[in-house]
């Protein structure tokens, strides 16, 4: 759902991954969409979810996460080597740290002329954690909004951030994290 016209939808249902000797599916996919606020302006939106930190039997979930780290650093680079000033966004529930390498893979090297930025995105308070995971009693941050160089000269990072009202939790362990987008307006 969308309050701009979906203006072009590129959304990936069944990505194979390789997963050592195993050809794995994405169980979630990726969403792919251009959306166009007002004339003339487009953005396009990818979403994600990958692999939780549970452990499955047949698999490390771990090297399942890696794998589809490199589908979406590949689809990125695909979108951008097409279109290399497209305002990109790519969101989600990465189920990992700054630090570990999927994210890292995802990102890019800076240099890259295909790198995504993480937002700097926090609280009222400064607080950058997304998600409170109770059986182990940790906050951490895992879901984030990364954005092309051209897009990011666009964030008003003073009206973006994490939302976090007294009753973020009771409808998940995650807290939305919101943006506003500095346009004008034709």
């Amino acid at each position: 759902m969308s309050r701009f016209p979906i203006v072009d939808r590129h959304s990936l249902g069944d990505v194979p991954l390789k997963l050592d000797q195993l050809t794995l599916h994405s169980p979630r996919g990726i969403l792919d969409v251009t959306l166009e606020p007002y004339p003339g302006y487009t953005i396009r939106l990818m979403a994600i979810h990958l692999k939780a930190k549970l452990e499955v039997t047949e698999y490390d979930e771990r090297k399942l996460r890696e794998s589809e780290a490199v589908e979406v650093r590949r689809h990125i680079r695909d979108i951008l080597k097409s279109a290399p000033n497209i305002r990109l966004m790519l969101v989600g529930d990465f189920n990992e740290t700054k630090n570990e390498e999927s994210l890292r893979r995802i990102l890019g090297k800076p240099a890259w002329p295909d790198a995504m930025q993480a937002l700097p995105l926090c609280d009222e308070r400064g607080e950058f954690w997304t998600e409170y995971w109770s059986a182990a009693d940790t906050y951490s941050r895992i879901d984030y909004m990364l954005v092309t160089k051209r897009l990011e000269s666009e964030i008003d990072l003073g009206k973006s951030g994490v939302a976090r009202p007294t009753y973020w939790n009771q409808a998940s362990d995650h807290c939305p994290l919101f943006v506003t987008i500095k346009t004008s307006l034709p």
